[in-house]
């Protein structure tokens, strides 16, 4: 199925998953054995690492074959700015907790705001997560963040790799 398309695709990969670099190379493999380019795939960092020394090395892996590189839910738990000194990501999810409500919190507006003059003056493409309503959508564009998921577009779906 993903081999007929030419959409991205992303894929979370968790602290453990970082730290076998095994596992980084078994990802590899299955995906050149179905033809299926890295440019299309961004791999989604989604906790804390704790093995620095190893994720370093499997992000490099990654990069380096040619895949994209997010922080999922930024600005929320281990998701912040200290993260971009080593991991240099291609994309910045920007969590649900600011973005569910920036048609209605100034606050969470202004954070979205920062995070978005931030990512754009280092060159990362932002996402949008939880865009849920037209509303929320309008103020994602008026930011100028680059992506949007959420209900608004579609439920979530899952992808199976023949």
């Amino acid at each position: 199925m993903i081999k007929e398309n030419d959409f991205q695709i992303s894929f979370n990969l968790s602290s453990s998953d970082l730290e076998d670099l095994n596992h980084i190379e078994q990802i590899i493999k299955l995906l050149e054995t179905h033809q299926i380019s890295p440019s299309r795939i961004i791999f989604e960092i989604l906790e804390n690492i704790t093995n620095r020394k190893q994720a370093m090395l499997a992000i490099a892996r990654l990069q380096e074959t040619g895949f994209g590189l997010a922080i999922d839910d930024f600005g929320a738990d281990y998701s912040n700015f200290s993260r971009l000194l080593f991991l240099k990501p291609d994309y910045i999810k920007i969590d649900h907790q600011f973005i569910k409500q920036i048609h209605v919190d100034s606050d969470a507006l202004k954070i979205t705001r920062a995070i978005t003059e931030f990512a754009r003056n280092s060159g990362i493409l932002t996402v949008a997560e939880f865009v849920h309503c037209r509303e929320v959508q309008d103020k994602v564009m008026e930011l100028g963040i680059d992506f949007s998921q959420g209900y608004f577009f579609s439920e979530p779906s899952e992808l199976f790799i023949p």
